[in-house]
């Protein structure tokens, strides 16, 4: 759970009030996330690591580790699968 993510180049990100949606301009498939979807997706693609992701959410939504990690886990894997995010690149200097 290390790797970190952004969205494809293919995606685009609006919030509309609390909810955000991710449209796919290649398929025309969209999707919607409330603001505990919005909330990780957001610290997903930001860059941070898990430890920082659950310590965030901890504080949020006061959830126990094993909570947290078994829909932290999901949600990734469901991203993942939708073809909606990318591995960033490891930028060397």
């Amino acid at each position: 759970m290390n790797s970190s993510y952004e969205l494809k180049q293919n995606i685009i990100k609006k919030e509309i009030e609390l909810q955000t949606v991710l449209v796919d301009i290649n398929t025309a498939k969209y999707f919607t996330f409330n603001d505990t979807g919005n909330f990780l997706l957001n610290h997903i693609i930001s860059g941070k690591s898990y430890d920082e992701i659950s310590n965030d959410m901890k504080v949020e939504f006061e959830l126990n580790d094993e909570t947290l990690k078994k829909d932290y886990k999901n949600f990734l894997q469901g991203l993942i699968e939708k073809n909606l995010l990318n591995k960033r690149e490891k930028k060397f200097l």
